[in-house]
Order: C-alpha cells, then sequence, then structure tokens
C-alpha cells in the first residue's frame, strides 16, 4: 500500500518535471515575431523566454508623457498674435474616476495608517471607508468647483474621458497605459486658482500638472481670423490619430491626440493645427521611481500670417464707429497679402469658452460668423466693373462700345431687371459706353453686356474672376459663394440667370473677400492671383485673362469717375471726404431677403432685419495701384451712403500706415 502510493507520488513529481523542463525548453528554443520597438512597422524574432521577460520589465516601467508648448502666431511684423502660457491642468486618475477595487483598497490602507488603525480589523475598515468617501466627496466638489470657474462641464468630460479609454481598451483587447495615468478634467487653470487647489494639499485621484495655455493678446482683435483651439472630440481622435500597424505605441503616445487635449478649431488656429501642435516627450522609469530614460518635447512651429495686426485694429476701430455689421478686406494688389480682414462685431478671444452660451444665442448680431469669408451675399453692383471686362473679352462689346439705356430690358416684356433711375425717378441714362456706365451705374448697359455674351457663358467668365470658388487664404470657414453654370446647376442657365448676375444679384453671391480679389485683379491689370493669409504654406493660383489695355483703362477711368465726378454714384458721398490719394471705386446697394429669427423661443420666426445690404469696393491710388478694398454693412441700405464713408476711412488710415503713397491729388 505504501509503495503503491510512494510509486505514485513520484511518478506525479516527474511527470510535473518533465512539463516544466518541456516549458522553459520552449521558452528558450522556439521564436516568436513580435513588432521591433526600433522601427515602426518592422518585425523581429524572440524566444518565447525574451518576449515574456520584456513584458513583464515593461510592467515595471511607467512612462510619464510631457507637453510642451503650441506654436505662436505671428503678423507680418513678427509682432505675437497667439501664443501658449504656462499654467496648470487640473488632471483626475483613471482609477479614481472608475472606482478601481485594488486602487481603492490601497487608498483604505493609506487612510487607516495615517489615522493611526489597524485595517484588518472590522472597525478600523469602516473608518477608514469612511475617510476615503469624505474626501471623495470633497474631491469631487473641488472638481466641480474648478469647471464652474473655468466653465467647464466636469461630469461631462469625465464620461466622455471613461468612454475614450474604454474604447482603447476594447480595440486593444488588454489593459492599456491609459488606466493608469491622470487625463486633463480642467485645462489651462488661473494662477491663483491653481493655487488655491495646491494649498488644500493631498487629494485622492487629483493632480495638478504644468502646462500651458492658449493666450490672444489682442483680445477681439483679428478674433475671426485667428480662431480658437478646444477640446479635441473622439471623432477628431478616430480621424487624426495614428493606427497601432502605423506607429508602435510610443512614437504614438508622442503624437497621437488624447482625450483632454486640444486642438485647432477654426481660424488659424485649425488652418495651421499641424504646424502649430507640439509633440510630447517623456520620461521613463523603472521600478516607478528610477529614471532611466527622458526625451524633451517638441515645441509647435511659429506661423506668420500676412495680416498686419495694428492696420487689423485700427479698421476694426474704423468699422465699429460707423455702427454696422459686416465685414472688410484689405488686399495687396502686388503679392495678393490679405492686410486686414475685418468681420464685426467680434468676441474677445481669451474669455470665448465663458461666454460661448451668451455668444451663440446672439440670433441677430451673429459674432460667431466670419463674414469676411464664410458669409456670401448677393454682391450687387460692385461686380458691374467684371461684367463690363468679360463681355469686352469676350468680344462682344469694345471699350467704346455706346449701348443704350431704355429704364428697361428690352428682352421681356416685363422690362426686368429695370435700371435703379427708371424704378426710383422715371428716367434713364440714355446712350452711354462703358466708362459712363459705370460712373452712373446702369443696370441696363450691364444687363445688354451680359446678354451679349450669353447666358451659357457668362458664368465662367465670372469663375475666371475668382467668383464661386475659393478665395484661397486656405482657411475652413471658407466659401466658395455661388455662380450660376451649367456644371455647377445642373440644369440649362437661361437669359434671365445671366442678367440678374451681369447686376450681381440672382443666382450669383460672394463673400467680401471674394470682390476685394476681383478689384484687385483689375487694379493688377487682369492677373488673377488668389489670395494669401500664411506667408508661406500654401500655393497661389495665378492665370492671366489676357484682358487688353484699353478695357483696363475704361474700368479703371470709369471706377475714377464714380468717386470723384459729379454724377457718379458716390460722388456725394466722398466729395467732402478730403481723400489724400485718389481711388477708384464702385458701390453696390444689392437686394436682399429680411433676416428672420426667434427671439422669444415660441417657435415662430420673425423678422429682424431687414433693408438692402451696403457695398463699396475699388483700389487705390489710380495710377500703379497697391491697396484693393472691399466693404459690406449688412441691411444699410445705400451703398454709397454707407458703404462709402467707411471706405473712405480705410484709404485714409491705409495713408497714414504708410500703405498708400503717390496719386495725390
Amino acid at each position: 500500500m505504501f509503495r503503491r502510493r510512494l510509486i505514485i507520488l513520484l511518478g506525479l513529481f516527474f511527470v510535473t518535471l518533465f512539463a516544466l523542463g518541456l516549458r522553459a525548453a520552449a521558452l528558450q528554443l522556439f521564436t516568436v515575431e513580435v513588432a521591433d520597438s526600433q522601427t515602426p512597422g518592422a518585425k523581429q524574432e524572440m524566444s518565447r523566454g525574451d518576449q515574456y521577460r520584456e513584458e513583464a520589465e515593461e510592467l515595471m516601467r511607467v512612462v510619464r508623457p510631457t507637453t510642451g508648448a503650441r506654436g505662436r502666431i505671428l503678423d507680418r511684423k513678427g509682432v505675437i498674435l497667439a501664443e501658449d502660457r504656462a499654467c496648470y491642468d487640473l488632471c483626475i486618475g483613471y482609477r479614481f474616476l472608475v472606482d478601481e477595487p485594488c486602487w481603492v483598497r490601497d487608498q483604505h490602507r493609506q487612510i487607516a495608517k495615517t489615522l493611526g488603525v489597524d485595517y484588518d480589523t472590522e472597525s478600523g475598515q469602516a473608518k477608514a471607508e469612511a475617510a476615503y468617501a469624505a474626501r471623495k466627496a470633497k474631491t469631487w466638489a473641488l472638481l466641480r468647483s474648478a469647471g464652474q470657474a473655468m466653465d467647464v462641464d466636469v461630469d461631462r468630460r469625465a464620461r466622455r474621458i471613461r468612454f475614450c479609454v474604454e474604447a482603447i481598451r476594447r480595440r486593444v483587447g488588454t489593459t492599456v497605459r491609459e488606466e493608469r495615468t491622470s487625463h486633463v478634467l480642467v485645462g489651462t487653470l488661473t494662477e491663483s486658482l491653481a493655487q488655491q487647489i495646491d494649498l488644500l494639499g493631498d487629494i485622492p485621484g487629483v493632480v495638478l500638472k504644468p502646462s500651458h495655455g492658449r493666450y490672444y493678446p489682442f483680445g477681439d482683435i483679428a478674433c475671426h481670423i485667428l480662431g480658437v483651439t478646444g477640446q479635441v472630440t473622439r471623432e477628431e481622435m478616430t480621424h487624426h490619430n495614428y493606427r497601432p500597424e502605423e506607429l508602435d505605441w510610443l512614437e504614438r503616445m508622442r503624437k497621437n491626440y488624447r482625450p483632454g487635449d486640444t486642438m485647432g478649431k477654426t481660424g488659424v488656429e485649425a488652418l495651421a493645427e499641424k504646424l502649430l501642435r507640439p509633440v510630447r516627450g517623456y520620461q521613463r522609469f523603472e521600478c516607478f521611481t528610477k529614471l532611466v530614460e527622458e526625451v524633451a518635447p517638441q515645441d509647435g512651429n511659429d506661423v506668420t500670417l500676412t495680416i498686419d495686426i495694428e492696420l487689423q485694429q485700427r479698421l476694426t476701430e474704423v468699422f465699429k464707429s460707423h455702427n454696422h455689421t459686416g465685414a472688410l478686406a484689405v488686399i495687396d494688389v502686388e503679392s495678393g497679402d490679405v492686410l486686414a480682414m475685418v468681420s464685426y462685431p467680434t468676441y474677445d478671444l481669451n474669455t470665448y469658452r465663458k461666454n460661448y452660451a451668451v455668444l451663440s444665442r446672439d440670433v441677430v448680431r451673429l459674432p460667431l460668423i466670419h463674414r469676411a469669408v464664410s458669409a456670401c451675399y448677393a454682391p450687387g453692383s460692385t461686380t458691374k466693373p467684371v461684367t463690363g471686362l468679360s463681355a469686352i473679352a469676350a468680344g462682344r462689346i469694345t471699350p467704346g462700345t455706346s449701348l443704350t439705356c431704355t429704364g428697361t430690358n428690352r428682352h421681356t416684356r416685363s422690362g426686368k431687371p429695370n435700371c435703379w433711375i427708371y424704378r426710383s425717378y422715371r428716367s434713364t441714362h440714355g446712350p452711354q459706353i462703358f466708362e459712363e456706365a459705370l460712373k452712373h451705374s446702369c443696370n441696363i448697359f450691364f444687363v445688354e453686356a451680359a446678354h451679349r455674351v450669353g447666358a451659357r457663358h457668362f458664368g465662367h467668365w465670372l469663375e475666371k474672376f475668382g467668383f464661386g470658388q475659393k478665395p484661397g487664404t486656405g482657411l475652413h470657414e471658407e466659401r466658395s459663394g455661388m455662380v450660376a453654370t451649367p456644371e455647377r446647376a445642373g440644369r440649362a442657365i437661361t437669359p434671365g440667370d445671366a442678367w440678374n448676375m451681369s447686376i450681381g444679384q440672382g443666382t450669383f453671391s460672394a463673400s467680401v473677400l471674394h470682390v476685394a480679389n476681383a478689384h484687385a485683379m483689375i487694379a493688377r491689370g487682369g492677373t488673377f492671383l488668389s489670395t494669401k493669409l500664411l506667408s508661406e504654406g500654401i500655393p497661389q493660383v495665378r492665370r492671366e485673362l489676357n484682358l487688353s489695355a484699353a478695357s483696363i483703362r475704361a474700368a479703371h477711368d470709369g471706377m475714377y469717375r464714380v468717386v470723384h465726378e459729379h454724377g457718379g454714384t458716390a460722388y456725394r458721398a466722398f466729395q467732402h471726404a478730403d481723400l489724400p490719394v485718389d481711388i477708384c471705386g464702385k458701390t453696390g446697394t444689392a437686394q436682399t431677403s429680411p433676416m428672420l429669427a426667434d427671439l422669444d423661443g415660441d417657435g415662430q420666426r420673425e423678422v429682424v432685419r431687414s433693408g438692402n445690404h451696403s457695398w463699396f469696393a475699388g483700389f487705390a491710388p489710380r495710377k500703379n495701384p497697391t491697396l484693393a478694398f472691399a466693404v459690406l454693412c449688412e441691411y444699410a441700405g445705400s451703398g454709397s451712403r454707407n458703404a462709402g464713408p467707411v471706405a473712405a476711412d480705410i484709404v485714409k488710415v491705409c495713408t497714414n500706415m504708410g500703405y498708400l503713397t503717390g496719386g495725390q491729388r
């Protein structure tokens, strides 16, 4: 009996020893393919033993990411428009967020030790748990208080962090580092708030980490151009982040967006996100405390704009003083550089998050819209020089062709579109050539010119002047506007489409930057050049329309007469303006639908604004033009009475700053 038991016991011993020997041999002799940590995407062979040893060592390592500063945004003279300043982020540990049992027990034991009670006893455990519950409640009260001060929904952000980490874990299929790290819950704390939190001492699950916060020295000036940053969303991380098969985990940690990170949402902040965004560094620890490797973060690159912030500031004040909503743009004729681009009303970038709810509810003034590029309007008579030049280039008229204004459109029984002088005074302009028609802004002349070009082809000529396509700054907010061509409309273009487009109405819309650039093209003699906002990085489109010198001269002379001759549509607005240079311009009064909004929340929209949009566009000086500009005043009425004075002030400011020289009257 004893002998049999001994044999069984020895058999079990030798079987176990044999199994361990086989396992040891497998670990040493058999190899597997694993990802090469030195070369992303490459594979290397190693034994099972080496693999497990590496995995065990990896579990003992702690990698803590370090953040760099986002790049600065500078104006054309090197003035700082946006920069990162040192601040603190309030971070929450993921294990605290999800009440991880092991971590919570460790907290209980530490508290028990602090209280001097035995955690292994029932009463000691109860005291530790009660103390932890009190501290946890205090922690969440602190987090919500900090969130309220910084206008952050802490609970919503905590849910987002948890969802993102769980999604990563599901994708990887095992424990991930995000479960052992802290995540930003309230970013860019003010110095005073950070000091208050730091004085509270040890708070379970909460860490104050040095960070950087965006600061805009000029507040609301150029706010729509610069844009805002915000918390990266789940969709944005999915779209922008590298996948495991593309980069190893360390490089992904450095380059991928993580919950709580910020990214550019609008304006240049979004346009230049790849340049501005920093690359994380890291510190690698063994046994949690021994620093074995440190890689410094890489700060983001600086980005230089073509904007002159002083000019932008002065022109913002000009627009504000005239008490209109709208936009203006000023372009350097030779280079296509956007020197200033004002959208009014503005908002302070430094308080944007705090005031977002109020700003977004302003459905009448709509301060968040970048009107200079993202709002498209009927351009009205500002495009009549383009209509005339198109007809001349198409060989349908010459600069000396005389067309007779009868007050009404002879091609239709209704007579529409008719001429403004016929509507107002039941009068006509009679026979006139191109430059005279510009001076008088005669609708019938340009309706006839477009009719001769033909409905099918007229829209294509407008495209050559840059309409119906994005102006080229690269801003995500840019809109193409609308031009009626068979390809765009998906239908036959009627003569009525061409008649209305010839005077800037109907199936024709454009942004303020479109109009300014079209006048820059006329100023430089028929060479189209897409607009430029970043000093480098976005190639400009250039094309020649081969407009004759005679047609350009006629356009310049006609636009000069608009402003400086008695009878010109802008003469009254400018005769007492005491302009320092001669300018060529064109007024525009564009019909538009009333603005509707639900102000009282009853579900019914009512008219809140109505009237015509007021335009003025042109260039200066008359000889060798250097600047082109366009002004839009929403629902202001007559272009000469409302947009004209704004344009006069633009010319004065640009002259005072040295952008307009020569061409003295």
